[in-house]
């Protein structure tokens, strides 16, 4: 069964508000603007709110870039993450914020995720796409409906081949 570290979730340890961007990272030489794993090239330049998968929070380092892997390889985007600005996070009850990306892999391949569903707003994992919460982004097939939205579903639920999801029990990671 998968779990979250097949995305790399990750939380802040302490809290913070710019958790998981360059500022927060310990490959991040704020002096020159730069990052540990890329090069030292005009075109590797970052900021403090950038992002990456190689992301590790602590203590900004004064190491000079190395050039191991390139801006893509590590998945960098230009601008801030985390689960509050991602289109698959669920906010509308502050008692259950969740992933709706990780609901949904639950309940459509029940035998391959078992996903915990909870996540912080300012967690982050290489899923993560900036914008808007909109389930119609699982069609055609999905999503599937939930007493949280009981008017959603694609076309796997009008064609009857699956049972409309029942309340979910929060699954352990």
């Amino acid at each position: 069964m998968r779990d979250r570290s097949t995305f790399l979730y990750m939380e802040p340890s302490p809290e913070t508000d710019k958790f998981a961007t360059c500022g927060t990272c310990a490959r991040f030489n704020r002096e020159k603007g730069r990052c540990y794993w890329f090069s030292n090239n005009k075109a590797d330049e970052v900021d403090e709110n950038d992002t990456c998968g190689l992301y590790i929070q602590g203590p900004n380092t004064t190491e000079e870039p190395r050039s191991l892997v390139t801006k893509k390889e590590a998945g960098f985007f230009d601008g801030p993450p985390q689960c509050r600005r991602c289109n698959a996070f669920d906010n509308r009850d502050k008692s259950h914020q969740h992933c709706d990306l990780y609901v949904q892999l639950n309940r459509m391949f029940p035998n391959m995720w078992k996903l915990k569903e909870e996540v912080k707003p300012h967690a982050c994992c290489n899923a993560w796409e900036g914008g808007e919460r909109n389930p119609k982004r699982f069609g055609p097939y999905g999503p599937i409906p939930d007493p949280d939205d009981p008017k959603v579903g694609g076309s796997i639920m009008k064609a009857g081949l699956l049972e409309p999801a029942i309340p979910t029990t929060r699954r352990p990671e």
